[in-house]
């Protein structure tokens, strides 16, 4: 029985307990084993940041109870949206959550933010004189030595800000390879 309600309780350790999706402490692992796996393998690693639009004001109009039901469904939402088992959807902190793609480049990525954004919608969460929306950064890189991880994770935030920034209900991309692709080809000319 003691074996039992410890591999319960570290169970418990991994797992949101409000929406019942991964918590930040199974993205920061998952995350940094498929970082050196992409690495070893030179594929692309995308992640996608999502944030809750205006969940503040959500919260003050409807209360926590509701904001709280509002978090499981976007959880759900997300989660219904993943289709192989390597991907991950994890609350990252608040109303903020993290999906993480291993051997995904920004081409599907972004197709995916979308198609998570466009979902959201179409669920149409009763917000104000509209519905209840996310905005979605997405970064996507091939890691290797000369790069932090944190960087991948970085951009993806920054990217999250400026689709919040240009209006929300929208998604950004920042695409690191392309990026110094385009980089080298300025320098070179």
């Amino acid at each position: 029985d003691q074996k039992r309600v410890e591999k319960e309780l570290e169970n418990f350790s991994y797992i949101d307990g409000l929406t019942g999706i991964a918590n930040r402490r199974t993205f920061d692992n998952m995350y940094a084993r498929e970082w050196y796996r992409s690495m070893r393998n030179s594929s692309p690693l995308s992640l996608i940041m999502i944030d809750v639009d205006l969940f503040k004001q959500y919260n003050d109009q409807y209360g926590h109870m509701k904001g709280d039901d509002a978090l499981k469904v976007v959880a759900s939402y997300l989660s219904e949206n993943i289709k192989r088992a390597s991907e991950l959807v994890a609350r990252y902190g608040g109303e903020e959550f993290i999906i993480v793609l291993p051997d995904t480049d920004a081409k599907r990525a972004l197709q995916l933010a979308e198609t998570c954004r466009r979902d959201m919608l179409d669920r149409r969460i009763p917000f104000e004189s509209s519905t209840l929306s996310i905005s979605l950064g997405v970064s996507t890189a091939i890691p290797s030595q000369d790069r932090k991880s944190s960087t991948l994770l970085d951009e993806a935030d920054k990217a999250l800000y400026r689709a919040k920034g240009k209006g929300r209900n929208r998604v950004e991309i920042r695409d690191l390879d392309e990026e110094e692709t385009q980089q080298e080809s300025h320098s070179s000319e």
